[in-house]
């Protein structure tokens, strides 16, 4: 993984970790514990947020295009760049 995704996840995390919060805030806070206390690298607080997510049915469009940009790839949707990263701004 480039420097640059590395980036984008610390970046995005706390994005994530707000969808995340409104439906499951204890595994919110736990992620939050995890990675306050250095005890996840942020690939692995990338991976349990966006599990967590997606086990909660929560997993939207927004999220979707979050992960799809901070691992890259090309984006269908959102705000693009010439880089590919992008973010879809939606309200629920």
């Amino acid at each position: 993984m480039f420097e640059k995704d590395l980036a984008r996840m610390y970046a995005y995390l706390p994005v994530v970790l707000s969808q995340l919060a409104k439906v499951n805030p204890d595994a919110a806070l736990e992620i939050i514990q995890d990675w306050g206390d250095g005890r996840k690298d942020i690939r692995k607080l990338w991976e349990t947020t966006i599990n967590a997510l997606e086990d909660a049915g929560t997993y939207s469009d927004r999220v979707s295009d979050l992960d799809v940009g901070v691992r890259g790839g090309r984006m269908n949707r959102g705000i693009n760049n010439s880089k590919g990263v992008g973010l879809c701004i939606k309200k629920n």
